[in-house]
């Protein structure tokens, strides 16, 4: 098997070709890349079951975690993992992150079709800049982070609130250009008892010259007990992250998870239980129903799929991105698949 491996290396070099872009299957081989590493396996002589009761599980997470994803991307979902290999987009990373999510939603096929996703403590973006940390404050009806700020009015400028935010948070090491950005699910209750999400967000960069309103360009934002902190609805989830270009022009972030509302963690608790994965399952079609139930009930025993996950609500980091850093916004749908109009995103166009 090395003999081959070196192989085919050796006529990757000589050919002039990139070993970082390889990736797939030559001959019996599979290439793939794992932390920035490339791996070789041998490639699987047969398939095994795609209808076992392990695939079926793992399969019934993937409808949430794609609608999910498929919403955030239209607010230009860009730049928001610092860990992404070569080929990957924020899409794959969020999927690969949400796909390990310790208290996953399970939706039916039927909500899949309605493309009725239930948003959860997912990771939206995860980098090295410190966490924000973010709580749901009910009887102020928003999302409070740990950053100071003096009260704001209609017509604080974007220059005084940078000089006001930069001083009073000087352990946190924020600087000039930094980006503050927020992305955020908002829920309406239909008749038929299902909520359906919209997704918007905005940024504001700290500047010591803007004469902008904050009003006009962060219109969700508000401060509550000298803290930073976002309008929230009923049934709401949101992202706060920090942004920051470093000298060689890379997108720098924090880690950070969607907060859920207090209605929306009760309304997706519904869609954690055993009985709503046996449910999603049972959808997926193509399996013994007594299997399901039996397997279903010793693994809940063993605690293995319902726990309780502390991001669901408060975030100290976590799943990304969100908007547009150069320009704030990111109500729109995305360009170029989750590129992103002006208004949205995490990027570095």
């Amino acid at each position: 098997m090395f003999k081959e491996v070196f192989t085919i290396m050796g006529i990757i070099k000589s050919g002039g070709l990139d070993s970082n872009i390889l990736t797939g299957t030559v001959g019996s081989h599979t290439f793939r890349y794992t932390n920035r590493q490339l791996v070789v396996s041998q490639k699987a002589a047969e398939v095994t079951d795609r209808r076992s009761y392990e695939q079926i599980a793992h399969r019934s997470l993937m409808p949430n975690v794609s609608l999910t994803a498929k919403l955030l991307t239209s607010a230009a979902f860009r730049f928001a993992f610092e860990d992404k290999n070569v080929g990957q987009t924020d899409y794959n990373m969020f999927f690969k992150y949400a796909m390990h999510y310790s208290n996953p939603v399970y939706i039916t096929k039927d909500m899949r079709e309605m493309k009725i996703c239930v948003p959860t403590g997912y990771e939206v973006s995860r980098g090295s800049l410190k966490s924000i940390q973010c709580t749901y404050n009910a009887s102020e009806h928003a999302f409070v982070t740990n950053l100071s700020a003096s009260a704001v009015n209609a017509d604080t400028a974007v220059e005084d609130f940078s000089i006001d935010f930069l001083t009073q948070n000087k352990p946190l090491k924020w600087k000039f250009e930094d980006k503050i950005v927020y992305v955020m699910l908002t829920g309406t209750m239909g008749d038929d008892g299902f909520v359906r999400f919209e997704v918007s967000g905005a940024s504001l960069m700290f500047s010591a010259d803007d004469t902008a309103k904050v009003s006009a360009v962060l219109p969700a934002m508000k401060i509550v007990g000298g803290k930073v902190a976002i309008d929230a609805a009923t049934y709401s989830c949101a992202a706060i992250i920090h942004v920051r270009y470093d000298d060689d022009g890379n997108v720098l972030v924090s880690s950070q998870s969607l907060v859920l509302s207090d209605a929306l963690k009760t309304y997706a608790a519904a869609y954690k239980t055993a009985a709503a994965r046996e449910a999603a399952m049972r959808s997926i079609g193509g399996w013994n129903d007594s299997l399901i139930g039996s397997k279903a009930s010793t693994s809940i025993a063993d605690g293995e799929v319902i726990r309780d996950n502390e991001n669901d609500n408060e975030n100290t980091g976590g799943n990304g991105g969100g908007t547009d850093p150069n320009n704030g916004g990111g109500d729109n749908g995305g360009n170029n698949g989750g590129g992103g109009d002006n208004n949205g995103g995490v990027s570095n166009d």
